[in-house]
């Protein structure tokens, strides 16, 4: 739409851009009826009144009785930190350093949206016929890959097929992490748990965006700079290789 937007009526991409988050906010609605529609109501459960501090540091200490688990999470803060540095500053090294136009960028990312689910999919029969830790050793591999290929990148067709091959390993190395962690996290404390996790989650706007920026300050190219990002999976996978997850998950059932 904003690739097309005069022939579609609009006066500018500008116009059309603003219409995408009028349509985006339509789209949510849409999905969601079902689920106020459909989904039984729940009564609010009474509970007194507790410090969120004291609860947050007494959740901390019981966490890092889980060894296993508490290893994945490190583990996963490194990893998804690269992850989400890959995903914010692929944009601009594209129109800075390939000097490709916005229609182009859109639309590999349009596509990403497309064979991230098929990704997700693939990797999970991966995750079924081998390890959930394997398959997301095999995306931490490939990621590395990536941020060297991106390194010598030099035009479009190549920003395509990196495009293509992130897609194929996004939505995999998500959905398995998710599942690893649920496995290892004890039932009965399993959403007190995932909040660590989506605190785990929300580093990665912080470490990873503010290495690919001095990186790149300090060398004058964000091509070494995401290189360097490169450094972030080889933690992250070295972590993980330490997790036993079978002693992660008989920890858990023992809660």
């Amino acid at each position: 739409m904003i690739q097309f937007s005069e022939p579609l009526g609009f006066s500018d991409k500008g116009e059309a851009t603003r219409f995408g988050f009028l349509l985006t906010g339509l789209w949510w609605l849409l999905f969601s009826l079902p689920t106020f529609k459909l989904l039984p109501a729940t009564a609010p459960v009474t509970r007194p009144k507790l410090n969120p501090f004291k609860t947050y540091l007494n959740s901390f200490r019981d966490i890092i009785r889980y060894r296993d688990l508490c290893l994945f999470l490190i583990a996963f803060l490194f990893y998804n930190d690269g992850i989400q540095t890959v995903i914010a500053i692929s944009a601009i090294f594209a129109r800075e350093e390939l000097g490709l136009g916005q229609g182009t960028i859109l639309g590999c990312f349009l596509m990403i949206q497309f064979l991230a689910m098929p990704g997700a999919l693939l990797f999970g029969r991966l995750a079924k016929r081998f390890s959930a830790k394997l398959a997301i050793m095999g995306c931490l591999v490939l990621f590395t890959l990536v941020c060297g290929y991106a390194y010598r990148m030099q035009n479009s067709l190549e920003f395509w097929l990196l495009g293509a091959v992130i897609a194929l390993i996004l939505g995999g190395s998500q959905a398995i992490s998710r599942s690893l962690f649920a496995s290892m996290a004890p039932e009965k404390r399993s959403a007190e748990f995932f909040g660590f996790y989506s605190i785990s989650a929300r580093f990665a706007a912080i470490l990873g965006p503010l290495t690919f920026a001095l990186v790149t300050d300090l060398s004058g190219s964000p091509r070494g700079a995401i290189l360097t990002l490169a450094i972030f999976f080889i933690i992250g996978g070295s972590i993980l290789m330490r997790v036993n997850v079978e002693r992660g998950r008989l920890r858990a059932i023992q809660e």
